[in-house]
């Protein structure tokens, strides 16, 4: 079990998760913004980003708040502390009318997912870790994520770890969905980016949680606390210690491997119609070369 050579080459600036979705998505995406390092020509700023963003951060707040509250705070308290964030978040980095809209819309169910997050985390006494960096080496070993020598990492959104040893990876997402999508579907469609999280803290946190807290991490639940949904979704069982030395890491490799196969070769997906990339105007898709006949054209 281990990682090939176009792995381990594309692997010398660190990988993640959101590097290997573009290679999936489209390796020739991959192969210009990573490798060649090219800037997008056709770079448009999502509204559904901002809000993304603006929504994560409200949370991250709020989260770091009441990280050390022994009682559950009451829910004025917690409606005011959105709100109020809100008004932080907002001025800082000013949305769009619509954008505001939209993340108003949004608050009463981040209300919604905050009070269950933190019922679990005050109920259980459990210590919670919020945007904590982790990153790997090609063996799997703990590294800093700020080493350029580190080989796969990601920043979690939520990390609960109960005194048992019971952790729960918590991933945040303001994603729309319709009304096509189960909680086993939206699950499904995550599953990659869960199992690969499940990895980086079992193998990247594990030190540190029995070094430094006397915790030895006995198995690993992945979730979903999805905001359009008011909802967390969890993962039906948790992924014990066999299944994460030995299934999970197995997986790990192979899916690596074959992204980082895909993300060297630099094919265009031609399958998907994108229209969202920025190097649209400049592969063979049939999108991209409508652009390019566009401008023939002019």
């Amino acid at each position: 079990m281990s990682f090939n050579d176009n792995a381990l080459r594309i692997g010398t600036q660190p990988l993640s998760y959101s590097k290997l979705e573009v290679a999936k998505t489209c390796g020739y995406q991959f192969t210009k913004k990573y490798i060649e390092r090219v800037k997008p020509v056709d770079l448009v700023s999502s509204s559904a980003a901002a809000v993304g963003t603006a929504v994560h951060l409200i949370l991250e707040l709020c989260l770091k708040k009441y990280m050390h509250a022994t009682e559950m705070p009451d829910l004025a308290e917690i409606s005011a502390s959105v709100n109020t964030y809100f008004v932080e978040v907002t001025t800082l980095s000013p949305l769009s009318s619509s954008e505001s809209d939209d993340i108003s819309l949004l608050l009463g169910n981040t209300q919604t997912l905050l009070v269950r997050l933190l019922e679990y985390i005050i109920t259980h006494k459990c210590k919670i870790f919020i945007e904590e960096e982790l990153a790997v080496d090609q063996f799997l070993n703990p590294m800093s994520f700020g080493d350029p020598k580190a080989f796969f990492r990601g920043k979690i959104d939520l990390i609960i770890v109960a005194p048992s040893g019971a952790v729960t990876v918590v991933d945040h997402k303001t994603n729309r969905v319709n009304e096509y999508q189960t909680r086993e579907s939206i699950l499904a469609k995550h599953a990659d980016q869960l199992r690969a999280y499940e990895i980086l803290v079992f193998f990247g946190m594990a030190k540190k949680l029995r070094d430094e807290f006397g915790i030895d991490i006995k198995a690993i639940q992945t979730s979903l606390a999805y905001v359009v949904l008011a909802d967390i979704l969890r993962n039906p069982r948790p992924t014990n210690l066999t299944g994460l030395k030995t299934l999970n890491a197995e997986w790990f490799v192979d899916w690596v491997n074959k992204l980082s196969d895909r993300a060297v070769e630099g094919k265009v997906n031609r399958d998907r119609h994108c229209d969202w990339c920025g190097y649209k105007s400049l592969c063979g898709s049939k999108r991209g070369l409508k652009k390019k006949q566009k401008q023939i054209e002019v």
